[in-house]
């Protein structure tokens, strides 16, 4: 939760501090661990007990709601790509879930579950095979 210090801030940025504040709770829900810091109930594993599911319900209806502004006035059509991605994500995790669930596992750390490391296999081999953007299992031969 963020704190303002009377004063300090005006009223007019408690919308964006809000946003800021659901988004950090959306990636932390997707990027769980073992051991959250305290205070970060939602970078914690994903279980039976842990607060996902609810919020997640919850923080799809305000990605619906969500409008971005340029000059007063909204900047796209809605939805956005963003906001779709992250309805289809949540939807996505919590189905995963559920199977797993049913095969017997206790939680998920849903870290495990991001491409980042496949990205970066990809940036490796583009990098080694001068900057191929259709990366093969093996660099062409000269």
């Amino acid at each position: 939760m963020f704190v303002f210090f009377v004063g300090v801030f005006s009223s007019e940025y408690l919308p964006t501090a809000v946003f800021v504040e659901d988004v950090d709770k959306l990636f932390d829900s997707f990027n769980s661990v073992k051991h959250a810091a305290p205070g970060k109930v939602l970078h914690s594993r994903l279980s039976d007990k842990s607060p996902h599911i609810g919020h997640w319900t919850k923080a799809s209806m305000g990605i619906k709601s969500w409008i971005f502004l340029k000059g007063g006035k909204p900047a796209f059509k809605k939805p956005t790509p963003s906001q779709n991605g992250w309805i289809i994500d949540i939807g996505a995790v919590q189905h995963v879930w559920r199977t797993l669930k049913s095969a017997g596992f206790d939680h998920l750390e849903t870290r495990s579950m991001n491409q980042d490391h496949l990205e970066n296999r990809f940036g490796v081999i583009r990098l080694h095979c001068r900057s191929n953007n259709n990366p093969v299992c093996r660099c062409p031969e000269d």
